[in-house]
């Protein structure tokens, strides 16, 4: 997972992406989850994109700013009052990165994404 991001994070180049962990210590990543921001509001047509070219886009954590999605929000006092938060949860995907993923399916991501509506 640690090879799958490097790579993303080398090749993946466009303007309606923002790549979360491209900045960040790389040892001190956890390389669970690839997560990247689709600024816009294209997070609907990017998921669609994708799943038109048969990858299927983690949106577990999509649109929800209190996980797991069954918290219940009233007992936690959550007024939806943060706006950063919200903003956010409805804008973040996660870019596959399983431990069996091979350089042609890397590519093929890293190709998916710099095309998506780049001009």
């Amino acid at each position: 997972r640690r090879y799958i991001s490097n790579n993303y994070n080398k090749k993946i180049n466009n303007i309606n992406i923002d790549i979360l962990l491209k900045d960040s210590e790389l040892e001190e990543q956890n390389y669970f989850r690839y997560p990247i921001f689709i600024k816009n509001n294209l997070i609907s047509d990017f998921v669609k994109y994708f799943r038109d070219n048969g990858v299927i886009i983690w949106t577990s954590w999509s649109w929800i700013n209190i996980a797991p999605i069954t918290t219940n929000i009233k007992k936690c006092n959550y007024n939806n009052d943060c706006k950063n938060s919200n903003v956010i949860s409805k804008n973040i995907v996660f870019l596959p990165n399983h431990k069996f993923m091979t350089d042609k399916d890397i590519d093929k991501i890293i190709k998916l994404t710099n095309n998506f509506k780049n001009v």
